[in-house]
């Protein structure tokens, strides 16, 4: 729990305890040192991906990418909020493409608790869904996923 955000197992997000991350190790340093040489691309790829996906979405009925100033930001999470999130996640699925949804509302987690009503955070964990983020999709990935989401592929 401690070295897991307090996570009840790997790769979900319920937290019953109070955990941290603490699984950082030298090796990930060395190569963490190792990717600053291609920084500046990496951040121009994320950040041009991004704008992929705002361009593609932007006009896509019951679908909201959670904005993001790209000037400022660069963005490693692509998300986006739908009316119907359910047909989205099947349409996905259908050809494959990997997403998640949103983290339930922190006040929901075993190891918070809190009492109350938290109506963005609860249409957030509802309505939300992360979208592919890697560094390694190419815009014609973004173009399909897109086609995907917007019912131009089904």
């Amino acid at each position: 729990y401690l070295k897991d955000f307090g996570r009840e197992a790997g790769g979900n997000d319920i937290h019953n305890k109070f955990g941290i991350n603490s699984k950082f190790t030298d090796l990930q340093a060395i190569i963490g040192l190792a990717q600053f040489e291609d920084l500046e691309q990496r951040i121009h790829h994320k950040r041009s991906l991004f704008e992929r996906y705002k361009a593609n979405l932007s006009k896509v009925d019951g679908i909201k990418l959670v904005e993001n100033d790209t000037r400022y930001v660069t963005p490693w999470f692509y998300e986006i909020l739908c009316d119907n999130p359910q047909k989205i996640k099947d349409a996905l699925t259908k050809f494959e493409i990997g997403f998640r949804p949103m983290y339930p509302p922190i006040n929901s987690q075993k190891s918070v608790n809190v009492e109350g009503k938290f109506p963005v955070s609860t249409y957030v964990g509802k309505q939300g869904l992360w979208l592919p983020s890697s560094s390694n999709l190419t815009m014609q990935q973004i173009d399909f996923i897109c086609d995907v989401i917007s019912q131009k592929q089904l």
